[in-house]
């Protein structure tokens, strides 16, 4: 494990960065983020993958990239359920946080974040960029929407 003390200042403030991919390869300009300014970590989205092969390969070519920094980069996702889904297509979507407290049973919800849990952690992702409240708020009976 690293110290911080041990970074040098532009190895810190590359720490602060977190970024994404445009395409199904990564670009030069991704490949020197990760290399010079040594960032944080590298945000996936589902363009940047056909399939679940083409995630893993994405995920192992970004940790092969950043095998000379001290820092192990967060590999994210923002992987909800329900319409935010960021899996491969051979992985059947879980339902919306939303639909699944409809239902009002702690161990259904739990059930589901442990799946999403460990669908990431076996993909090699370590940080997923959802949210972990969502506050639905209504006026006179109706939900009010932005």
């Amino acid at each position: 494990m690293v110290k911080l003390d041990e970074l040098d200042f532009n190895e810190k403030v590359g720490q602060l960065f977190l970024i994404g991919i445009e395409g199904t390869d990564i670009t030069d300009k991704a490949r020197e983020m990760i290399e010079n300014y040594k960032i944080g970590g590298v945000i996936l989205y589902s363009r940047n993958y056909k399939s679940y092969d083409d995630m893993l390969k994405m995920i192992n070519k970004i940790k092969e990239i950043n095998r000379n920094n001290k820092v192990p980069l967060f590999i994210a996702i923002d992987q909800e359920g329900g319409r935010v889904n960021r899996m491969p297509k051979e992985f059947k979507n879980i339902k919306s946080p939303k639909k699944i407290v409809s239902k009002k049973n702690i161990e259904l919800v739990r059930e589901s974040m442990d799946i999403t849990s460990k669908m990431l952690l076996n993909s090699g992702v370590n940080m997923n960029i959802s949210p972990v409240l969502d506050i639905q708020r209504f006026k006179d009976n109706h939900p009010i929407r932005r």
